[in-house]
């Protein structure tokens, strides 16, 4: 069964275009959009497994530079 999940980012002012082109070519990402609010991208993910999640994008995602932090929601409904 195919784990599906939301991840935000907050990024450094002005990185915020380069930030999310970077994401998007990220395996097992559906889409990702920049957005108004507390966070500056919001990525919807979809995995086989949490290892994939965790290994396979979250760490990645912190390793970009110019991004703070890194949220995930996993979809349960």
């Amino acid at each position: 069964m195919a784990i599906s999940s939301y991840i935000f980012i907050k990024a450094a002012p002005g990185t915020l275009d380069r930030v999310l082109g970077e994401v998007k070519v990220f395996p097992y990402i559906e889409t990702a959009n920049i957005v108004t609010g507390i966070h500056d991208i919001v990525a919807i993910v979809k995995t086989d497994t949490l290892i994939s999640l965790q290994e396979g994008v979250v760490e990645k995602i912190y390793k970009l530079s110019d991004v703070h932090s890194v949220s995930l929601s996993i979809i349960i409904s």
